[in-house]
C-alpha cells in the first residue's frame, strides 16, 4: 500500500486513428493483413447507440456509423476544440466559442437488397463496457470490437467488406462472377459540396474536408492480380463506378475506394488522461475524460453542444486497462450518467485486481449502484472550467465507482457529498468574462496550475476498504467518527474510509483552518494510520505542539502534511510546510521505515540540507521528514534555477523499497509562463531537449 504510484496526466492523448490506407498485397485472398492494436476498430451495438447502428468506429475528429443500407458520419471541429482547452484568461487567442461546430452525412446505398445480413470477423484482445446513466437496459459490458465487417449480398451478387487497418478505413466492393457492377449506387446524404476533380472525389462539409480517391479495381485471373480501369461518376450527388475497358465478368471483381480525411492531423482531441495505476501483474489502467460525439440524429451541418466540449463542457470516464507490455487492451469502460458531466481523479487497484475508480460527477443519473451508501446526487452549485473543458450546471459530488477484473461488472458505485460542491478544488468566486461570453472560476492560489481543480487520491488497505483524501465545499458533508465535524472556511479538506463494496462509510472528517484548504493526497502507514498532504490558506490549519512548522510560514499558500489515527478520531501530528511566499505540497509517500516524503511547489526558498542533491533557485522541493512529523531529515530542491516560478506541476512521486525518489511532472508553462527548458538532465537522457511542453 505504500508503493502504489499514482499518475495525473494532464494532457492530450495524441493516438492517430485515421490516414491513407495501406496497399494491397500482391496476394490472394483479398486484403488480410496482421494489424497492430492501434488499428481502428468496429465496436458492435449491444444497445448503447440506437438500433440502427450495427458497428460504430472511432475517427480523428468523429465517429463512423454501420448501418445496414448506409454509413453515417459524424464530425466535429477538432481545431476549435483544442484551442479552447488550452488557454488562460491572459493568452492573445479568440474568445471560447460557445458551441463547436458538428457536421454528419450519409453514404446511402441506393437499392440495396433488404435482406443483406452483417458479420464481423479478426476479433481484437480488448472489448468494450458502457455503464452509462441510472438505466441498466442502456448498459452494456463486452461489446467486442473487430477489424472487418462484412455485408452479404448487399446488391445481388455483390458483397461489401469494411477493413480497419492501421492507421485507415478502407472498403471493398466484391462483385461476383456475373452480377453486375452497375447495380452499386451511392448517395451523398448531408455534405455542403460534393464534386469530381480528376478522378477524385472531393466531400465538403462545415468542419473538414475529405476525398475519395480514384478507385482502384482489380481481378484474380490465373493466379495474378489484374488491375481494372475504373472511374467514379457523379450525377446529382449519386456516384457510380465505370470501367472503360470493361472487365472479364466470369471472374470476381474487386472495387476498392480509398477514403482520405485531408484534415487529419494523426492526433485525437477527444481524450483527455488525467490518472493511471498499476496491478500485481504489471498490468496497467488509465482514466481520462471523453468527448463522446453520440449517434447523428439529424443528417446534415449543424451546430451543436454535447459531452466535454468548452462550452457545454459535459465529459464522461473512460478507463482502460493494457497488459504489462503495454501492447494489448484488456477493456476500455465508459463510466459516467447522461445528464452531467464526470472526471476521474484517481484509480487504484486492491489484491483481488478489483479497479476503484474516484472522481467528481454532476450527473444525477450516475450509475450507483443498489445498496450503495448513498443513492441520491446531493448537488451544489454552477461551476465552469473552460480551459479543462468541463461545467458541472448543478454542482458535483464525489463519487466511488468499483470494477470487476475484466472491467465487464460494475460491482459498486456511490455517490458521496453534501449540498456544497464536493470533489473539486476551486475558487468559489465567479467572474465574468464578457470576450468569452461565461462565467469562469479564475486560478488562485491553490488552483496553481493546469488542472489542480482535479486532484485528489484514493487508496486501499490489505482488507480491501478504501481511502479518499479530496475537498468539499458543502456544510453538511457526512462526518461520521470524525475528529472535525465543522466546515472551517469556504472550503475544506476532507478524508473518509468507506467499506470496499461501497455500502458503509466507516469514519470520515473535515481537515483544514478558516481559510480554504485542499486535500490532494494521502498514504497508509502499516497500523493503518493516515498520512494527508495539500494545500491551505489557513493561518489556524490545525497543527499539534512538537510539529516541525506549527505556524503558517505567511504568503498565497502553504502546504503541509497531517496525520490521522487508523479510526479517523483524531490528529497525531500536523505540520505546515512551506516558504513566506507560496508553497504546497502535492503527493505523500512513506518508505518501509515510515519515513514521510513530501514533493512541491515554491516561490520561495525552501531549505537545503546538507549534502543533498539540488539545483540551486530551484522552484520544486522534496522534503523528508519523521513519522512523527517532528523533525525533518532532509530537504532539497531542483529545477532550472533561473525562474522565479515553478517548472514543472507534479504529476506522480513514489519511493521504491531502496528508498530512492522518484518525481515526474508535467511542462508548466501553459499557465505560469515558465517552461522546463533548463532543467536538469543526465547524461544519456532519453530525451535531451525541450520544447517547454514536455513531461520530466
Amino acid at each position: 500500500m505504500k508503493k502504489k504510484l499514482r499518475y495525473l496526466f494532464l494532457c492530450i492523448l495524441a493516438i492517430p486513428l485515421l490516414s491513407v490506407a495501406q496497399p494491397i498485397t500482391n496476394e490472394k485472398p483479398k486484403v488480410k493483413m496482421a494489424v497492430a492494436e492501434t488499428a481502428v476498430k468496429f465496436t458492435e451495438n449491444k444497445n448503447q447507440w440506437p438500433k440502427q447502428a450495427l458497428y460504430a468506429a472511432q475517427l480523428d475528429g468523429g465517429m463512423l456509423f454501420l448501418q445496414k443500407n448506409c454509413f453515417t458520419y459524424n464530425f466535429y471541429d477538432k481545431e476549435t476544440l483544442r484551442k479552447n482547452h488550452v488557454r488562460s484568461k491572459d493568452d492573445d487567442l479568440p474568445p471560447p466559442s460557445s458551441s463547436i461546430a458538428s457536421h454528419a452525412f450519409r453514404m446511402n446505398f441506393i437499392n440495396a437488397l433488404q435482406n443483406v445480413t452483417t458479420s464481423a470477423t479478426q476479433i481484437t484482445h480488448d472489448y468494450a463496457n458502457y455503464f452509462i446513466g441510472k438505466d441498466k437496459t442502456k448498459w452494456a459490458s463486452n461489446a467486442h470490437n473487430y477489424r472487418e465487417v462484412n455485408y452479404k449480398n448487399l446488391y445481388r451478387g455483390i458483397n461489401l467488406q469494411v477493413l480497419g487497418l492501421q492507421n485507415s478505413i478502407k472498403y471493398n466492393f466484391i462483385v461476383s462472377p456475373y452480377a453486375n457492377a452497375n447495380d452499386i449506387l451511392l448517395s451523398y446524404e448531408g455534405l455542403d459540396k460534393i464534386t469530381l476533380d480528376n478522378g477524385v472525389l472531393n466531400l465538403k462539409t462545415s468542419v473538414n474536408g475529405m476525398q475519395e480517391q480514384r478507385p482502384f479495381a482489380y481481378q484474380w485471373i490465373e493466379n495474378k492480380r489484374v488491375t481494372v480501369p475504373c472511374e467514379f461518376v457523379l450525377e446529382n450527388n449519386k456516384v457510380h463506378f465505370s470501367f472503360p475497358e470493361g472487365y472479364n465478368k466470369t471472374v470476381e471483381l474487386v472495387i476498392d475506394p480509398i477514403l482520405v480525411f485531408a484534415c487529419s492531423s494523426g492526433s485525437t482531441a477527444d481524450n483527455f488522461g488525467m490518472t493511471a495505476t498499476y496491478d500485481a501483474q504489471g498490468d496497467l489502467y488509465s482514466g481520462g475524460t471523453c468527448f463522446n460525439v453520440g449517434f447523428p440524429t439529424t443528417v446534415g451541418a449543424f451546430d451543436v453542444t454535447y459531452n466535454g466540449i468548452v462550452a457545454a463542457g459535459l465529459t464522461d470516464v473512460v478507463i482502460t486497462k493494457y497488459d504489462s507490455s503495454g501492447t494489448f487492451l484488456q477493456y476500455s469502460t465508459y463510466l459516467g450518467g447522461a445528464t452531467g458531466t464526470e472526471i476521474v481523479t484517481s484509480l487504484i487497484v486492491d489484491a483481488s485486481n478489483n479497479l476503484y475508480a474516484y472522481g467528481a460527477t454532476g450527473s444525477t443519473d450516475f450509475p450507483v449502484t443498489a445498496g450503495a451508501y448513498d443513492m441520491t446526487f446531493n448537488g451544489g452549485t454552477y461551476m465552469s472550467f473552460a480551459a479543462n473543458g468541463t461545467k458541472f450546471s448543478g454542482g458535483t459530488d464525489i463519487y466511488v465507482a468499483k470494477l470487476n477484473p475484466t472491467g465487464s461488472t460494475l460491482l459498486a458505485c456511490t455517490y458521496i457529498g453534501g449540498s456544497g460542491n464536493d470533489g473539486v478544488n476551486n475558487n468559489n468566486d465567479t467572474v465574468y468574462i464578457p470576450s468569452w461570453g461565461v462565467y469562469e472560476y479564475p486560478l488562485d492560489s491553490l488552483q496553481y496550475n493546469y488542472g489542480d481543480q482535479y486532484r485528489g487520491e484514493i487508496n486501499v488497505d490489505p482488507t480491501g476498504n478504501v481511502y479518499i483524501a479530496s475537498s468539499t465545499r458543502s456544510p453538511n458533508f457526512p462526518i461520521v467518527n470524525g475528529f472535525d465535524n465543522t466546515l472551517g472556511g469556504k472550503q475544506d479538506a476532507v478524508v473518509f474510509k468507506m467499506s470496499g463494496d461501497l455500502t458503509t462509510l466507516i469514519w470520515s472528517t473535515y481537515l483544514g483552518g478558516s481559510d480554504n484548504d485542499a486535500g490532494y493526497a494521502l498514504a497508509l502507514d502499516d497500523t493503518l494510520n493516515v498520512y494527508v498532504t495539500g494545500g491551505t490558506r489557513s493561518n489556524n490549519f490545525p497543527t499539534l505542539a512538537g510539529a516541525l512548522h506549527t505556524s503558517y510560514n505567511g504568503g498565497k499558500a502553504d502546504g503541509y502534511i497531517t496525520k490521522i489515527n487508523r479510526n479517523g478520531t483524531y490528529i497525531m501530528n500536523s505540520t505546515y510546510i512551506g516558504t513566506n511566499v507560496y508553497d504546497q505540497t502535492y503527493f505523500v509517500q512513506l518508505d518501509k521505515n515510515d519515513n514521510v516524503y513530501v514533493v512541491g511547489q515554491t516561490e520561495g526558498s525552501m531549505p537545503v540540507t546538507a549534502g543533498v542533491y539540488n539545483n540551486a533557485n530551484g522552484k520544486q522541493f522534496i522534503s523528508k521528514l519523521d513519522k512523527t512529523l517532528s523533525t525533518l531529515i532532509f530537504s532539497t530542491v531542483f529545477g532550472n534555477g533561473t525562474s522565479t516560478l515553478p517548472n514543472i506541476s507534479p504529476a506522480a512521486f513514489l519511493i521504491d523499497d531502496c528508498e530512492n525518489i522518484y518525481v515526474t511532472g508535467w511542462g508548466g508553462n501553459i499557465i505560469t509562463g515558465v517552461s522546463t527548458s533548463g532543467m536538469p538532465i543526465t547524461p544519456g537522457a532519453y530525451l535531451s531537449t525541450t520544447d517547454g511542453f514536455n513531461f520530466y
